[in-house]
């Protein structure tokens, strides 16, 4: 499907902002202890851009949630590059 959409994907891991539904349900849930240190991580560490997990709401470990989200941008990148030589061309 995405091979013939034309879009270009990319892949990511959910970031959890104060005010969204999904902050709500993991205080909720007892996955933000500590609301301000969350925050003060966001901005010092830029976590959610790197290997890091602050909050995992999945019940796969943290190692393995990045390595899917790796090889699944692995795949993305092959079919992205596909796109990219073929309009060359």
């Amino acid at each position: 499907m995405i091979k013939k959409s034309g879009v270009i994907p990319r892949a990511n891991l959910l970031s959890i902002f104060p005010g969204t539904r999904i902050y709500n349900e993991a205080i909720k849930k007892g996955l933000i202890k500590d609301e301000l240190e969350l925050l003060r991580k966001y901005s010092k560490e830029n976590a959610p851009q790197g290997n890091r997990i602050l909050i995992n709401m999945t019940s796969v470990s943290d190692e393995k949630l990045i390595y899917v989200r790796d090889k699944i941008r692995d795949e993305l990148r092959i079919i992205n590059e596909e796109k990219f030589y073929k309009n060359l061309s």
